[in-house]
């Protein structure tokens, strides 16, 4: 018991995205990969109100995630959360925006950053690890590193092998 003292708690907003008709697609179907391709691609230029097919927009999936990033920095002084890598993509830009949701001109403009496309374009393998502080007298997250592999060798696979 190297943490005796740890509690386990679970939260429906730390799922994954909600993918709609293209839920379980794979990029092997040109059709459904088209059409995520099509929404990430407007996410990725600051069109948050873009959805899945029958699924969510992203600025549902940036809310539901800080919400419950916010609810699990409540839990105590040092908390580990697991979730899938697209929650936590989408809730680092939502971080970068300072927690709130911006005009579609502001987000366009931001998207376009450096700091912003390190974000987008940082590869998100099996069993990384972000490090995001809450200050809890300002309610913000302060991000320190994001999509760290737990691997030196990056051993861990993806479903992509």
């Amino acid at each position: 018991a190297a943490c005796p003292r740890a509690t386990r708690a679970t939260d429906p907003g730390l799922r994954e995205i909600n993918f709609g008709k293209l839920q379980g697609m794979t990029s092997a179907n040109k059709e459904s990969k088209a059409l995520k391709d099509g929404v990430y691609n407007k996410w990725r230029a600051g069109d948050f109100s873009q959805s899945f097919p029958g699924g969510e927009n992203c600025e549902s999936l940036m809310s539901r995630g800080l919400a419950a990033l916010r609810a699990a920095a409540r839990l105590g002084s040092c908390v580990v959360v697991v979730a899938h890598g697209g929650l936590i993509k989408w809730s680092a830009v939502a971080m970068a925006f300072e927690g709130r949701l911006p005009s579609l001109q502001e987000a366009m403009a931001k998207m376009a950053r450096a700091e912003m496309r390190e974000i987008l374009d940082a590869p998100v393998r099996n069993c990384c690890c972000s490090t995001v502080h809450f200050d809890h007298a300002g309610a913000a997250f302060r991000p320190r590193g994001w999509f760290q592999s737990v691997f030196e060798d990056a051993s861990a696979k993806d479903d992509t092998g």
